[in-house]
């Protein structure tokens, strides 16, 4: 009976040893923090976007030159949805003995995207030979483009890209910095 308490004592202690063993282990891979690592886990995507703006917008638009005749004026109403965030390619990592620092690159509008399907135009002046109006209408659109971008700028987006990069970056290298501090830093 001696032999058995022995031999299942023994086990008992390999097993606690290889647990120590494999958890020793994984908690020193854990320790290990590099940079390469870090990057790593932003490179799956090379434009992040960390704000998102939706805009019904309005502008006004003529063409032609002579009044009655041949000038025309319209209105446009519009959707537009503003996306804005940084190129993931542009971010440096540091790490040290204590802290890892994380540079974000200048957040930027990476998108603006007018929705065909909410495009409404009125005419509002009385022309006597109506232009085809598809040249007016590709002008309207670089109109309502940059509308949206200057609204954009107004309702501090890039701002608010600015603040989630920073959260989203923090919760994204949590776990990966180990025992060190996060930092995050803009350019």
């Amino acid at each position: 009976m001696k032999k058995i308490y022995g031999v299942l004592i023994l086990i008992l202690l390999l097993a606690l040893a290889a647990g120590g063993l494999y958890a020793y282990r994984n908690y020193q891979a854990r320790q290990k923090v590099t940079a390469d690592a870090l990057q790593a886990r932003l490179e799956n995507a090379s434009e992040l976007t960390t704000q998102k703006m939706i805009y019904n917008g309005v502008i006004e638009s003529e063409s032609g030159g002579v009044p009655i005749l041949t000038k025309e004026t319209f209105l446009m109403t519009y959707k537009a949805t503003v996306r804005a965030g940084f190129d993931v390619s542009k971010t440096a990592i540091d790490v040290a003995e204590d802290k890892v620092t994380v540079t974000l690159p200048e957040m930027e509008i990476q998108e603006v995207t007018i929705d065909p399907d909410e495009i409404k135009t009125y005419t509002t002046s009385l022309t006597l030979i109506k232009p085809d109006g598809k040249a007016e209408l590709k002008e309207a659109l670089v109109m309502a483009e940059e509308d949206a971008k200057k609204k954009a700028d107004e309702e501090g987006l890039l701002e608010a890209a600015d603040a989630n990069a920073e959260t989203l970056v923090k919760n994204l290298f949590a776990d990966a910095v180990g025992e060190r501090e996060l930092v995050v830093k803009h350019k």
